[in-house]
């Protein structure tokens, strides 16, 4: 893999699960796959949380939106920052008063900027012209 683009990523599901003491509709089946909800929201089951200290990672380019109502902005900020104090690369495009889900961006023209963004970022690291 050689750079990785996540859009309002979950990268840290126990404390999304602890936040709101319940799993929510869009992880529904991990409780079948991976265990009972309450060995999920304990941590004993599953934990989606990247141990960026095992192993050097691609480099991240995390878009997210600071009202996200579903996967907490704060999620991409920490996550970023692991992601740098283990030396790996990483940057956070934040779409401010943004919410869960691209299709949202694309109601406000002011939002549309993350496309070129993306493209160019994609361009920059992985080195294409």
């Amino acid at each position: 893999m050689a750079a990785v683009v996540d859009f309002n990523g979950a990268v840290d599901l126990e404390s999304l699960i602890s936040e709101r003491k319940q799993v929510s509709k869009g992880f529904s089946d991990f409780p079948r796959r991976f265990g009972s909800e309450r060995e999920i929201s304990r941590g004993h089951a599953v934990s989606v949380r990247l141990d960026v200290r095992q192993a050097r990672l691609p480099p991240f380019l995390l878009m997210h939106g600071t009202a996200d109502q579903a996967v907490p902005y704060q999620q991409s900020v920490n996550f970023c920052a692991q992601l740098k104090s283990a030396g790996d690369r990483c940057e956070l495009y934040t779409i401010q008063d943004g919410i869960h889900g691209v299709i949202h961006w694309e109601e406000n023209p002011a939002e549309h900027a993350y496309k070129a963004f993306v493209v160019n970022w994609l361009r920059t690291t992985l080195k294409f012209h």
